[in-house]
This record gives structure tokens, C-alpha cells and sequence, in this order.
């Protein structure tokens, strides 16, 4: 199992997120990336096309958009 830090940086996840984004990262290393943020698991709702990220109590880090 992975460690997921207790404390969150949404700084650090944007950043995180805009390299992965561009392409210059793969998903395990973003997920690394995630957990070293304080992001237990995001969900995506695609119903309303969002990703929405989740720390270790539950609380709301980031909604992102998805583009449609």
C-alpha cells in the first residue's frame, strides 16, 4: 500500500496535474505524485465532468473540469 501524506498541498497537485496533463508524466507517477500531495482517490462523475480529488478524511481538495 502506498503512504498518502496527511498533509495536503493543492499547490503541488495543480502543479502535478498541469505536467500530467501535458503529457509528461504517466499515471503511476502521477498517482506517487497524488499521495505525496495528501490525495487519497479522486472520482470522476461524468455525468457532470468533473474529477474531483479527496484527502485521507474525506474532505473536497480540487474539483477540476474535464473538457468536453
Amino acid at each position: 500500500m502506498k503512504h498518502i501524506s496527511t498533509e495536503s498541498d493543492i499547490d503541488a497537485l495543480k502543479a502535478s496535474l498541469k505536467i500530467h496533463q501535458a503529457g509528461k508524466t504517466d499515471y503511476l507517477f502521477f498517482c506517487n505524485e497524488a499521495a505525496a500531495n495528501g490525495i487519497e482517490k479522486w472520482i470522476v462523475d461524468l455525468q457532470h465532468l468533473t474529477c474531483t480529488y479527496y484527502d485521507l478524511n474525506g474532505n473536497e481538495m480540487l474539483v477540476e473540469a474535464i473538457p468536453s
